[in-house]
C-alpha cells in the first residue's frame, strides 16, 4: 500500500519475533518480525514462504528491477479508490462520496451493476493513479493495484473466505487500440475503444494477499503490439513507438501527424499503411519497415509526405 502512494522503498522495523504481554492483545501476543518463529526461536529464519522475511526480501528484489525503476519516475496523481466488503452495498467510495459509475478515470475496480463482488467473500482492494514526473508519451496512465487482505499462517478457515480476484473495468483513451500491461512482465491486455459501453473491456485479475502490481495503460501505437482495429495518428499529434507495431490483415494504420518508429513496423499481408498529406514518418537507427501488405503515400505537390531515415556517415 505505501508503494501505491509513491513510496520508493520500505523499512521494516520489527526484525526479531517476540511475544508481547499487552493485555489488549490477549496477553502473550506473538509480534511477527522478519525472522523468528516464536519467542524461543526468535532468530530462526522462516521456512514458510508466506513469512515476512521472504515477503520483504521479494519486495527488495522487485524494487531493484523494473518495478522500482518505473516507480522512481512517477508521482502520486492524487487519485485513489477502494472497494471492500463492508461498503459493498454503497458501491465505490472515496472521502465518503459515492463514485459508483461516476469516476472520470479510465480504470474502475467496482461498479454496482456490472462488476459486482460475491457476498460470501471478504475483499479489500485499492487502486491508485500515478503519473510521470516528466510527461513524455501521450495517452498514458499508471495504476497501482493492491490487495489489502492479509491472513495469519495456519488460518485456513478464514483463508477460504477471502478472494484474491480484483474486478476491473477499463475505459479507453481517445485512441482505438489500447495496451494495458504489468510493468514487471506477465499479464497484458490489448483491447479496442468501445464508445457504446460503460467500459471498453472488463476482466478479473488475481493479486495475492498483501501484494500489489503496477500497470501501464497506453495507446498501442505509443508502445508495442498488434493493432486490433484501424488506427489514426491525427494531424498535430507527435507519437513515438517503443517496440514492434504490427498491422495485421484487414487493419489500416493511417498517419496524418508525426510518427516515430523506435523498432519494427510490420505491415502483414492484407494490412495497410497510409501516409496522408502533411504527415511525417521518422525511422531511427534501430527501426525498419517490413511490408507484405500495402503502403499508400498520398502527398501532394503543395502538401508533401516526409519520411526521415537515420543519417549515415
Amino acid at each position: 500500500m505505501p508503494l501505491a502512494f509513491g513510496c520508493k522503498g520500505i523499512f521494516y522495523e520489527t526484525y526479531y519475533t517476540y511475544k508481547s504481554n499487552n493485555i489488549l492483545w490477549g496477553g502473550d501476543y506473538l509480534v511477527e518480525g522478519l525472522v523468528g518463529t516464536d519467542s524461543a526461536n526468535y532468530k530462526t529464519p522462516r521456512a514458510n514462504d508466506r513469512g515476512l522475511y521472504e515477503m520483504v526480501g521479494n519486495i527488495g528484489r522487485r524494487l531493484k528491477g523494473e518495478l522500482g525503476k518505473t516507480l522512481v519516475k512517477l508521482n502520486y496523481a492524487d487519485w485513489s479508490s477502494y472497494v471492500h466488503r463492508i461498503s459493498r452495498d454503497h458501491g465505490l467510495t472515496r472521502d465518503g462520496k459515492d463514485l459508483t459509475g461516476g469516476s472520470t478515470n479510465r480504470v474502475e475496480i467496482f461498479d454496482g451493476s456490472e462488476l459486482t463482488y460475491p457476498n460470501d467473500k471478504w475483499y479489500s482492494f485499492g487502486v491508485t493513479r500515478l503519473q510521470r514526473k516528466i510527461p513524455v508519451p501521450p495517452y498514458e496512465d499508471f495504476y497501482f493495484f493492491y490487495n489489502a487482505n492479509t491472513f495469519m499462517d495456519g488460518d485456513t478457515t478464514e483463508y477460504t473466505h477471502y478472494t484474491d480476484f480484483i474486478k476491473i473495468g477499463l475505459k479507453s483513451f481517445p485512441k482505438k487500440n489500447i495496451r494495458f500491461y504489468n510493468v514487471e512482465g506477465g499479464e497484458y491486455y490489448n483491447f479496442t475503444q468501445n464508445l457504446d459501453s460503460n467500459y471498453s473491456v472488463k476482466f478479473e485479475m488475481r493479486i495475492n494477499k498483501g501484494d500489489g502490481k503496477l500497470f501501464r495503460l497506453t495507446a498501442t501505437v505509443a508502445s508495442e503490439g498488434v493493432l486490433q482495429t484501424d488506427e489514426d495518428i491525427l494531424p498535430d499529434e507527435i507519437i513515438s513507438s517503443e517496440g514492434t507495431i504490427t498491422v495485421p490483415e484487414g487493419v489500416t494504420l493511417k498517419i496524418e501527424g508525426n510518427y516515430t518508429l523506435k523498432d519494427s513496423l510490420i505491415i502483414e499481408d492484407g494490412g495497410v499503411l497510409t501516409l496522408e498529406p502533411g504527415s511525417t514518418l521518422n525511422l531511427d537507427s534501430a527501426s525498419s519497415v517490413y511490408c507484405a501488405g500495402d503502403i499508400y503515400v498520398n502527398g501532394t505537390e503543395t502538401n508533401t509526405v516526409t519520411i526521415n531515415f537515420p543519417s549515415t556517415k
